[in-house]
This record gives C-alpha cells, sequence and structure tokens, in this order.
C-alpha cells in the first residue's frame, strides 16, 4: 500500500514561493553599479596608488581611490589608507631590483586601476 505525503501547509508554500520571487530581486537590487570596485580591489587599488606616489607622477589611480572612497565603511577605508601608506613606504626604501620588481608591479597588477581611473 502506497503512503501518500502530506504536502506543507499553505503558508510555508507561500512563503517558499516568494522567497525565489524576492530573493533574486534583493540580489539584484545589491549589485554592484558598473565602475564601482568591490572592497579588495579598493584596498588593492590604494596599495598601487601609494606605489605609483612614489614610483610614477601619474595620478590617476589616486584620483580613482579619491570617487571610489565616498560610501566606503571606515574599516575599508582605514585598510586602504594604510596599505597605501605601507605602499609608498615600500616603494621610498626600495633600490636596485626591488624598485625594478615594484615598477613592473605597478605596471601589471595596476594596469586595471589605471585603465578604470582614466576611463572615469
Amino acid at each position: 500500500m502506497t503512503r501518500l505525503r502530506r504536502l506543507p501547509a499553505p503558508g510555508v508554500l507561500a512563503a517558499l514561493l516568494a522567497m525565489m520571487v524576492l530573493l533574486p530581486i534583493a540580489f539584484a537590487a545589491n549589485a554592484q553599479t558598473p565602475g564601482r570596485l568591490t572592497d579588495s580591489a579598493f584596498i588593492k587599488a590604494s596599495q598601487c596608488a601609494g606605489w605609483a606616489q612614489v614610483l610614477s607622477e601619474d595620478a590617476s589611480i589616486q584620483q580613482l581611490i579619491r570617487e571610489q572612497s565616498s560610501r566606503r565603511i571606515e574599516v575599508v577605508r582605514n585598510r586602504a589608507e594604510a596599505a597605501q601608506a605601507d605602499a609608498a613606504r615600500e616603494a621610498r626604501r626600495s633600490q636596485g631590483l626591488t624598485r625594478q620588481a615594484l615598477s613592473e608591479r605597478l605596471a601589471s597588477e595596476c594596469a586595471t586601476f589605471e585603465l578604470s581611473a582614466r576611463s572615469n
């Protein structure tokens, strides 16, 4: 003899249906606006700005940081400022091959941020 399974209560079905409809909308609303960096990318861009501040005279990344810093929580801004200060200190202390390696990192890892800054 086959047992019939009971369906969940109508309230539970309604709640599941509402979640299925509303969750994608909530995620879409929370999606990043085009051109806005994630917090980790913002911190990395700040590091690149610190290197660029010492190794080159290109201020485009610094402009990107200024534009992107609004609406960041204090913890992220503090970490970005620390990353920028550490990178600038590292670049000022670098010599010879270390300085060349930092310049190469600036050219490769930070190219995305330079392009973003120039397109804004």
